[in-house]
């Protein structure tokens, strides 16, 4: 329902801009066709890299741990939202940027937001693993306990998730979707693999432990192709985050003056 008024909204909204008339470019339908492919299939492969654990884990060891593993992605989920809100934010920026100045300041942008949610998201991070307990109590009851050492071990990495969605954003934006895809397949085969695996040799905990492996191989890949790309450099990923908490504390402290 909100889905359709929003649309009809949006229709009489933007009606006055539409043309009368449709003028028919096979050659951009062709184009617009094929990069299509690569961001279905790129959402594709991300949705089930993201639920692997679940559905992994319940032929294997039943409904009950699953629950445990839903409930550590809801608050995953939740720590997701300013990567996610960024990479929508930056991808026409990033279009523009490539359009005007090329991958300079394409590299800027992916190094700057990268370093600056890694600041937010680091003292997040750290509360949660101190204090899963109370975490998983807020979000849901004392039943869900038991998924206290699945929530730690997910978290202590949690802060590197930023990189893999501005990668996505970065790449579809530049014209290149396709390493966006391979590389999303690539990192759901591994994901697949080391959680089988994790399950077969560790039981409960293993699913868990074969998504933190997973995590090397697929960032390994990641920085090769965006150094190969746009010659970004994680070392200045590290002076970004540095810096945001040197910005802050300077506002901190003036606001406190001024107060």
């Amino acid at each position: 329902m909100s889905l359709t008024l929003g649309t009809i909204a949006l229709f009489f909204g933007a009606r006055m801009y539409f043309k009368k008339g449709f003028n028919i470019d096979k050659v951009l339908m062709l184009r617009m066709f094929h990069f299509g492919k690569y961001i279905f299939g790129t959402n594709v492969f991300a949705a089930l890299t993201s639920a692997a654990d679940q559905f992994i884990t319940s032929p294997l060891l039943g409904p009950k741990p699953v629950s445990y593993y839903n409930l550590v992605s809801r608050i995953t989920t939740m720590i997701d939202v300013p990567s996610v809100a960024v990479a929508d934010v930056l991808f026409p920026k990033n279009v523009e940027a490539m359009a005007q100045s090329g991958t300079e300041t394409v590299r800027y942008y992916f190094e700057r937001m990268v370093g600056t949610i890694i600041s937010i998201l680091l003292p997040i991070s750290l509360f949660i693993f101190i204090f899963p307990s109370f975490v998983i109590q807020i979000i849901s009851s004392k039943e869900y306990l038991a998924a206290v050492p699945v929530l730690q071990c997910i978290i202590l990495f949690s802060f590197v998730r930023p990189v893999s969605y501005q990668f996505g954003a970065t790449m579809d934006a530049i014209g290149k979707p396709q390493y966006n895809f391979w590389v999303n397949c690539y990192a759901m085969v591994i994901c697949l693999g080391f959680i089988y695996l994790g399950l077969k040799n560790f039981g409960f905990m293993g699913a868990v432990y074969g998504e933190v492996a997973s995590i090397i191989p697929t960032y390994i890949v990641i920085y090769f192709v965006m150094k190969k790309t746009v010659n970004v450099s994680f070392r200045n990923v590290f002076k970004y985050v540095i810096l945001s908490y040197k910005e802050a504390f300077k506002f901190g402290m003036n606001y406190l003056k001024k107060a």
